[in-house]
C-alpha cells in the first residue's frame, strides 16, 4: 500500500468510502425513531382515550413515563444521528482525490483547534471506521428500544382496553 500523492493511501480511502456509506444508514435509522416516537405518542393518546375516564389513575401514569421514556431515547438518538450525518460528510471529504479531499491530519488538526478533540497525533481511519460502526450501534439500539416501547404501549392497550 502506497500513498497516493496527497499523502491517503488506497486501502484508507476505501474504507473511507466505506464508512460514509454505513454512516448513511443513520439517516434512514433517524426516519424510522421518529416514526417509532410517534407510535408511542400516538398509542398512549388512543389508550387513554380508549379508558373510562374512572380508571385513569396508575396507567396515565404509566403512559406518561413511556412518552417520557420514549423522547428521550428518541433525543439522544437524534443527536447520534447528526453525528453520523457529519460523519458521512467527512468520510466521503476523505475520499475525494487527491487536491479536492480532506486530509484527515489537517481535519483532526482543525477539531483540536475548535476545542472538540484534544489535541494529539491522527487518528487511524480504522479507528474513524470503529467509531462510526459505534455510533451506528448505538443509534440502532436507540431504535431498537423506541420499538419496544411502542409494542409495550400496545399490549398495555390490549390489557387494559
Amino acid at each position: 500500500m502506497t500513498p497516493d500523492c496527497a499523502g491517503l493511501c488506497a486501502a484508507d480511502r476505501d474504507l473511507a468510502i466505506l464508512a460514509a456509506s454505513a454512516s448513511a444508514t443513520g439517516e434512514r435509522l433517524q426516519s424510522a425513531a421518529n416514526t417509532a416516537l410517534l407510535a408511542v405518542l400516538a398509542t398512549d393518546v388512543l389508550g387513554l382515550l380508549a379508558m373510562p375516564v374512572a380508571t385513569r389513575g396508575t396507567p396515565v401514569m404509566a403512559a406518561a413515563l413511556l412518552s417520557a421514556a420514549a423522547l428521550v431515547i428518541w433525543s439522544w438518538q437524534t443527536l447520534l444521528a447528526i453525528r453520523l450525518a457529519l460523519d458521512t460528510q467527512v468520510f466521503r471529504a476523505f475520499a475525494l482525490g487527491p487536491g479536492e479531499r480532506l486530509e484527515p491530519g489537517g481535519f483532526d488538526q482543525a477539531l483540536a483547534r475548535a476545542g472538540l478533540r484534544p489535541a494529539g497525533p491522527p487518528r487511524s481511519m480504522q479507528a474513524r471506521w470503529l467509531g462510526a460502526k459505534r455510533l451506528l450501534a448505538q443509534q440502532s439500539i436507540c431504535l431498537s428500544a423506541l420499538v419496544l416501547t411502542a409494542i409495550t404501549n400496545l399490549v398495555w392497550i390490549g390489557a387494559n382496553a
